[in-house]
């Protein structure tokens, strides 16, 4: 359950840049002004779903018993990829905003 809240949160990311983060159930009772809330910083909603898939990657399997019959059956590869695909786009974000080159990330550049 975990791992599939981290992705829906990802995806939304990817969609719509920073997202509320939906850290806590809300009864279908709630009024609608309760319900408003603000984007969360980039840097807050990746930490959020990193978070939340190291918590789900312990209790994945690391590769699946029969991928014959278990196709779309989610594995700690998957969710790892996820979490690097999230890390990688948070780097792309900053890199447009600081160059990469400057922040030394990239070994062996002359600046």
């Amino acid at each position: 359950m975990k791992f599939l809240k981290a992705y829906y949160h990802f995806f939304l990311m990817q969609l719509y840049g920073p997202i509320v983060i939906a850290d806590k159930e809300l009864p279908l009772s709630t009024a609608p002004a309760d319900l408003m809330a603000y984007r969360e910083p980039v840097d807050e909603c990746v930490d959020y779903i990193v978070g939340l898939l190291d918590e789900a990657i312990p209790d994945l399997p690391l590769v699946l018993p029969d991928p014959a019959t278990e196709q779309g059956r989610i594995s700690q590869t998957i969710a790892l990829s996820v979490k690097r695909k999230c890390w990688h786009g948070l780097l792309a974000l900053c890199s447009t905003v600081i160059p990469i080159t400057k922040i030394g990330l990239i070994t062996g550049v002359n600046i």
